[in-house]
């Protein structure tokens, strides 16, 4: 019974960073600020669509191409659809609140590490931006 209980909170506090993520997405899917590209969003889009496209893109001197470099392969993954780019970006949100229950598992035990992974998976920042 013991064992039982400690795999479906295992899988609960698994499925936890998962679980804030997607009802997150479902309750701003329609939500214009979330389907627009908006500001650095924006700038982002754009250059990444440009690099799509192999465009000479005029914003390559103030900004860093990495990120719209990541952006544009993701385009030509998913298509030109800004929430790819923001549900690419919940998983590694999700995942980072896993790489932080390891770290904190690894250096404090196990009693910290739940409490960092329901601080990181409840963190609004990490899936807001």
């Amino acid at each position: 019974m013991i064992k039982h209980l400690k795999t479906i909170t295992f899988f609960a506090l698994f499925m936890l960073p998962f679980a804030v993520r997607l009802a997150y997405m479902i309750d701003t899917w329609d939500q214009d600020y979330i389907q627009t590209p908006i500001l650095v969003s924006a700038a982002h889009h754009y250059f990444a669509q440009d690099l799509l496209e192999g465009t000479d893109a005029p914003y390559t001197v103030f900004r860093p191409p990495y990120y719209p470099l990541l952006v544009s392969i993701i385009y030509r993954i998913a298509g030109v659809f800004p929430m790819a780019v923001k549900i690419f970006q919940w998983i590694l949100g999700a995942l980072s609140c896993w790489l932080i229950y390891w770290l904190t598992l690894t250096y404090y035990g196990r009693k910290q590490a739940v409490i960092a992974l329901i601080i990181c998976s409840l963190y609004a920042p990490s899936f807001f931006f």
